[in-house]
């Protein structure tokens, strides 16, 4: 059988891929690739890095959301106490303020390999496209969260996949990357890699997500406790 989510991101792949032919795909290979997360395994030492990319215009809950997921005090039985698993940092073109009196903490030339890449919906910028393009080949999960899809599909990070992001950019987006499998009506798409989400709080639900693929599913249900989180998206 197949479950209710397999079956609406297949189903609206196929109606969106209808009558183009450079973009057919099937609901078998919709799934195949939108269900693809697999199994991530930690760094054998130190914490996972968690960067977080910011520039002109980002949209706070985008990354906040993951940030407070990835930031969750968790049990670690060897130390036999609480701690954080992740260590989220921001980055950005410079260290000058974005918006006000957000100061990323690297930049794009100083900041360390991440194993988790979270881009935002935020305003284009060259310097952003350029560190995306290097910092993804060396990391577990490239993860967008709303129209921060953008910023994967414009340096062809999403072309050939199944894609998502906030319902109001699917149609834009399908004319403007017509090498992308848009689908809407779902939460997040997992790619090899690259993974999308929809918009505002989904980017909390991919997190969960990440967080689960890493540590399994009682660690990530013990995250969303620990932020006192009741959705159960995640959860695929």
């Amino acid at each position: 059988m197949i479950n209710r989510r397999t079956f609406l991101i297949g189903t609206s792949c196929l109606g969106i891929c209808s009558g183009v032919a450079s973009a057919q795909v099937t609901r078998s290979e919709s799934t195949k690739q939108t269900l693809s997360g697999k199994k991530l395994v930690p760094p054998a030492n130190g914490m996972i890095k968690v960067a977080c990319a910011l520039s002109k215009n980002v949209t706070p809950i985008d990354w906040v959301g993951p940030q407070t997921v990835f930031g969750a005090w968790l049990y670690d039985e060897s130390l036999k106490r609480d701690r954080s698993f992740f260590e989220v940092f921001t980055v950005g073109e410079s260290r000058e303020p974005i918006d006000q009196s957000l100061i990323p903490d690297y930049t794009y030339k100083d900041a360390p390999q991440a194993q988790v890449i979270v881009v935002p919906g935020e305003a284009d910028s060259p310097a952003l496209s350029e560190w995306l393009k290097k910092v993804n080949k060396n990391a577990d999960v490239t993860m967008s969260v709303c129209y921060g899809a953008r910023q994967l599909a414009k340096i062809g990070l999403l072309d050939g996949q199944v894609a998502t992001t906030h319902h109001d950019y699917i149609k834009p987006y399908m004319e403007e990357f017509p090498g992308v499998h848009w689908v809407s009506g779902v939460r997040f798409v997992e790619g090899p890699n690259v993974s999308t989400s929809a918009g505002v709080t989904a980017g909390i639900d991919l997190a969960m997500r990440v967080l689960e693929r890493y540590f399994g599913r009682a660690k990530a249900l013990a995250a969303a406790r620990m932020i006192e989180y009741q959705g159960t998206s995640w959860m695929v």
